[in-house]
């Protein structure tokens, strides 16, 4: 008996489990309820759903933003309401409570779709034009680097000729100082020479014997045949060395004239860059500085900067960097001897 009354209980329980809710029929719903969207006469409907709202409030709040969604999906348009489109509600329909207590309520919203087909040609004709101008950024950006790179590999050309010259140097300040001790020598030998080339004449005239005379003019025209070759020797050495001498003073010329070249450029700079303030724009800056030697563009922050690269009478280098922000404003100064700052 006991086992007859558990069964009938089970089969109680399990039954009233399987009665649909009354609030759950679809056939009280109306027509719109079971569609997303539709199209009459002018005007766009979307519908929207709160499945489970815990007030009426709730779900009509849950259901008019599905609906938005619904419609930003159909019109491709990330924020409707800001390009002018108005959204009415058209009607509302909240279902009775289910046994938990919660509510499903739908909102059904007009918008007109002339308007809304508008608003769809402009933003369309906005991301063709932004895709216009992102082409024509890194059209731009191409030449720029490639203008940059020109730059840096004349830079590198110069620097290349400055440091071959430097060396030119080097090598014949040590060859004239190797020719030098080589003509000290050589004039120790001469003054040996005729050291002894005068004692040999002294040591000719003391004597009276007018026999010994021819044996002494043989000797001195034997001496002076020796000291003839090594004084045109000496000679020839000294001219060569006057000649490296003026090619070595032409060469340190032109590296002093480049190097002062490059530091009135770079004094120049130096002065122009302390007239740079914030706010200004690109033209502005173009206008008291030059073309800039390098430009970067960082994608992300949208910034750019302009780098002026410059040389002194010292060789030492140095760079001038201007930074832009995303409207094209200056906003950084760094490297202008006495002035900078930063965003």
């Amino acid at each position: 008996m006991k086992v007859f009354i558990f069964l009938l209980w089970m089969l109680l329980t399990v039954q009233s489990f399987s009665i649909v809710p009354c609030w759950a029929e679809p056939n009280t719903r109306p027509f719109w309820t079971k569609q997303s969207s539709f199209v009459e006469g002018e005007d766009l409907f979307v519908v929207g759903m709160a499945p489970l709202a815990a007030t009426v409030e709730e779900g009509r709040k849950q259901a008019f933003e599905n609906a938005k969604v619904e419609l930003k999906n159909l019109a491709q348009v990330t924020d409707v309401e800001a390009k002018g489109l108005v959204i009415d509600t058209q009607m509302t329909f909240e279902e009775p409570p289910n046994p938990l207590g919660l509510i499903r309520v739908y909102q059904l919203l007009r918008v007109p779709a002339k308007k809304l087909v508008e608003i769809q040609g402009r933003v369309q004709e906005q991301t063709r034009l932004q895709g216009q101008a992102l082409d024509k950024s890194q059209r731009d950006l191409q030449l720029v680097q490639q203008a940059v790179v020109g730059r840096y590999q004349r830079l590198e050309e110069q620097n290349r000729q400055i440091q071959d010259t430097l060396d030119s140097v080097a090598r014949l300040q040590e060859s004239l100082r190797e020719k030098a001790i080589r003509i000290e020598q050589a004039y120790a030998e001469v003054e040996q020479l005729l050291q002894h080339l005068s004692a040999k004449v002294n040591a000719t005239q003391s004597s009276s014997s007018s026999s010994a005379s021819p044996v002494m003019n043989n000797k001195s025209t034997k001496d002076k045949s020796i000291a003839e070759p090594l004084l045109r020797r000496i000679k020839y050495t000294e001219n060569y060395l006057d000649a490296q001498e003026a090619q070595l003073k032409d060469l340190f010329k032109q590296a002093k004239a480049r190097l002062a070249k490059e530091d009135e450029l770079a004094r120049a700079l130096e002065k122009k860059c302390k007239y740079l303030v914030r706010g200004m724009t690109r033209e502005e800056v173009s206008q008291i500085m030059s073309e800039p030697a390098e430009q970067y563009l960082d994608i992300p922050s949208k910034r750019t900067s302009a780098k002026y690269r410059y040389m002194n009478n010292r060789g030492a280098t140095g760079i001038i960097s201007i930074g832009f922000a995303f409207n094209e404003l200056v906003d950084s100064l760094e490297g202008c001897p006495g002035k900078s700052f930063r965003p």
